[in-house]
């Protein structure tokens, strides 16, 4: 049995797709419907031609670039969601993250107690530093 070969359309020529991702900047998809081509033909194209994936990444960089400015003016006005955002995420290399990452690199004892035991052991570590603290506070 013969193989069909699908009936290839003429290929797009390069200058025309990226005229058409920097004019739809970066947009795959929408520069694709306007080439009246799959999205998955412009990703091929993405994938041949390093110097269309560039325009994508360019164009993307400058929306990002477009979107941090924005974000940044929105902290300069002290609105409470963009301060979040950003400490959030810029800010989390500087300590400013909801999760607490940590790395053990010793073994853990696993200790096991009745539940009186764990309450005379936390009282008794709270007398502790209600002393600790007395102390500290008579030497002022």
């Amino acid at each position: 049995m013969e193989k069909k070969k699908r009936n290839r359309k003429k290929k797009i020529p390069l200058p025309i797709v990226l005229a058409e991702l920097e004019r739809c900047r970066g947009g795959v998809y929408l520069a694709a419907k306007n080439l009246k081509v799959s999205h998955v033909t412009m990703f091929n194209y993405l994938r041949d031609y390093p110097e269309a994936q560039a325009v994508v990444d360019a164009a993307r960089g400058q929306v990002l670039d477009v979107a941090e400015l924005g974000l940044a003016a929105a902290v300069q006005k002290g609105q409470p969601w963009a301060i979040t955002f950003m400490l959030k995420t810029i800010g989390r290399n500087r300590g400013y993250n909801e999760k607490l990452e940590l790395e053990n690199t010793k073994p853990v004892e696993v200790v096991t107690m009745s539940l009186t035991e764990w309450t005379e052991r936390q009282t008794k570590a709270q007398t502790q530093v209600i002393e600790a603290l007395e102390l500290f506070n008579e030497i002022d």
